[in-house]
């Protein structure tokens, strides 16, 4: 699963889907994030690779640079966007039920390697060209990498935030805004190469897995799912929200059975205060 966000002053996340919009705390007080790595192209050429002070990540989020230049000072400023990898069940009951750690690391080796998709091919900024704002593509994003190992039901799960700035530097050495609409736009396709990423991570570990939705979601195959339903506090809730206030997928427009809405491999969240 995939959360898109859009980060402002940090509290209070609003959670938007087709169909449905609710507010909820955007870190549970239980939560264990780990500590900040600074990552992407940008913290190269600002001084703040490997792992970040709060300090200074709050002032990269807040649109000042190291050298304490202001960039798209503007009012109502969004600070930037918030991607949650969250990992298949099955995956987090291996790691943190069955204590295979590696499974973890494999993880964290898939958030990254798709963060780095997602700057090569859809960091953007935006440049004027005859009075219009023209999209130009950058191949630079500034974020760090939190790891979470609990869902706010206090279930597990395994999620890395990637916190991405509002920030990118222009190929004329400028820093500006982000230009972020191909990556609101892509969230089903960043999901899809996230769980390939994944997948390929996790049968080098030995593990098989079995394909279960669309965009490549999967588990890893011997996991019974009654256990994983026992681990579900957050999907079993929905789904009782969703039969009561009879919300139904698509499927039940063409005569399927009426099928609760539940989060799909990519949702979009915003965050706002």
């Amino acid at each position: 699963m995939l959360s898109v966000a859009r980060s402002a002053p940090p509290r209070v996340r609003r959670t938007i889907s087709r169909r449905t919009t609710s507010r909820t705390i955007t870190t549970p007080p239980t939560a264990r994030p780990s500590r900040a790595l600074g990552a992407g192209k940008g913290p190269g050429a600002l001084g703040l690779e490997g792992e970040v002070s709060k300090q200074a990540f709050e002032e990269i989020l807040g649109g000042t640079l190291p050298s304490g230049e202001g960039v798209a000072q503007v009012e109502n400023r969004r600070n930037g966007v918030d991607l949650t990898f969250s990992a298949p069940k099955s995956v987090s009951l291996m790691a943190y039920v069955a204590g295979d750690k590696r499974v973890l690391s494999a993880n964290m080796a898939a958030v990254q390697k798709t963060m780095a998709w997602v700057e090569k091919n859809l960091a953007e900024g935006r440049k004027d060209v005859e009075g219009r704002k023209v999209p130009v593509q950058t191949g630079n994003l500034v974020y760090a990498l939190f790891q979470h190992d609990t869902s706010r039901a206090l279930d597990p799960q395994a999620h890395v935030h990637a916190v991405v700035a509002n920030l990118t530097q222009m190929p004329d050495g400028k820093w500006q805004a982000l230009h972020a609409d191909k990556i609101w736009s892509s969230n089903t396709t960043i999901g899809a190469v996230y769980h390939a990423y994944l997948r390929a991570g996790l049968e080098k570990l030995g593990y098989s897995v079995e394909l279960k939705g669309k965009h490549g979601t999967f588990e890893i195959a011997g996991v019974p799912k009654a256990v994983i339903d026992a681990f579900s506090q957050r999907r079993e809730a929905i789904l009782e929200k969703a039969a009561e206030l009879g919300i139904v997928s698509a499927k039940a427009v063409t005569g399927s059975p009426p099928t609760p809405v539940i989060p799909s491999s990519m949702s979009m969240t915003a965050t706002a205060c």
